[in-house]
């Protein structure tokens, strides 16, 4: 009897297997092979991702103040807040990338420059970054109730030992005022460099941060990567002068184009114009003709153009990776990549790869009414 059973499960599975194989397999073979043509596979609702192209907003201190710029980009947040991202991704390095950028410093001497070891939130957490940085995983990975102010100044503490001092500030900043003291792991030091922090003009603070904590986020994802950076070591005697002669070419009057959107913006605070311009297909074809395509049209035995484009190339490609990564990681329907200007072509083109991300038009999302998503 029971050898009569396991026989009829045995025929069963082959008929499925069978069917299933079948329905993989068409008889058919496809006339050319795409990665996308089996994105239909997917259960569910692609992710949808916004990539929001920017100006380095830290550059504008000599025009406007931090109040100033708050009060400039407020309908912009108000635009993004109805976009509801899961995820915010911000043009920084990790805590882990950083450590290995410092470790290997000889190798990644200019990458290495945008990270630093915070020795004092080492030593008031008792843990280093990689203690840390499993510490912070650990809590937000917990099941549990409203977090506490004494929670909250405990994870931002960890973060800064970790190396993210952007998430650091989200947590900082989702404190009442009055909380935001000394207490716990967190050090008078500390809590005055997260105040000084907040008041960053640059826009991983101005943006990043400040949607964030509109949205009840518990942290930014830094996404930046330079660990490709050691490209740049085969033609470092000639690098920083070939490439100062292409950028100096100014092909098709890119610089008065990208002033004469500044000038607008100033004499307008049409913040929205501005970025649909900064996301445009003119302003990302001035910047490739001028930069990139220049670089690859480089012909000097050094090859210094193509090193250039391939590091571009590989930086980019690692940073969309890291925000695959962190969508996987929140499960997130949806994301948002703030990023320099110059790599929101690349962003959308990567991105738009993969089987279960979908690119939502930055240009028509903020030319949207405001009244609905």
């Amino acid at each position: 009897m029971i050898a009569s059973s396991q026989k009829g499960y045995a025929m069963s599975i082959t008929v499925l297997s069978a069917t299933l194989l079948a329905g993989a397999h068409p008889a058919e073979p496809p006339a050319s092979f795409s990665l996308d043509q089996y994105d239909h596979h997917l259960a569910g609702e692609p992710t949808q991702a916004l990539i929001l192209g920017t100006a380095h907003l830290s550059a504008w201190s000599e025009q406007v103040d931090r109040a100033g710029l708050d009060q400039l980009l407020a309908p912009l947040l108000d635009r993004l807040e109805q976009f509801a991202p899961d995820v915010v991704a911000i043009e920084a390095v990790s805590g882990p990338d950083c450590d290995h950028l410092i470790r290997y410093g000889d190798v990644y001497s200019y990458g290495r420059n945008y990270c630093r070891v915070d020795e004092d939130a080492i030593a008031a957490t008792g843990m280093d970054a990689v203690a840390a940085q499993t510490r912070v995983l650990e809590i937000l990975l917990e099941e549990g109730g409203p977090r506490t102010a004494a929670d909250r100044r405990q994870l931002a503490a960890l973060f800064m030992a970790a190396g993210d001092h952007y998430s650091a500030v989200v947590q900082w900043q989702r404190l009442d005022p009055a909380e935001r003291v000394a207490g716990g792991f967190l050090t008078q030091d500390m809590a005055e460099r997260l105040d000084r922090r907040s008041l960053s003009m640059n826009e991983n603070i101005s943006l990043g941060v400040a949607l964030a904590v509109r949205l009840g986020h518990e942290r930014v994802y830094p996404v930046d990567d330079h660990s490709a950076d050691h490209i740049q070591l085969a033609n470092a005697e000639h690098y920083g002068a070939h490439m100062r002669e292409i950028w100096a070419m100014n092909i098709n009057n890119a610089d008065e184009k990208r002033k004469a959107a500044e000038d607008a913006l100033r004499a307008s605070g049409d913040v929205m114009a501005y970025y649909r311009w900064m996301n445009s297909p003119e302003a990302w074809d001035l910047t490739m003709t001028n930069d990139f395509a220049l670089a690859l049209a480089d012909d000097r035995p050094e090859g210094v153009g193509r090193t250039y484009a391939a590091w571009w190339q590989a930086r980019n490609l690692r940073m969309t990776a890291n925000i695959v990564t962190a969508v996987a990681m929140e499960k997130a329907d949806r994301v948002l990549a703030i990023v320099g200007a110059s790599h929101a072509p690349y962003y959308r083109d990567y991105l738009d790869m993969m089987h279960d991300i979908e690119i939502v038009d930055a240009q028509d999302f903020l030319a949207a009414s405001s009244t609905g998503r």
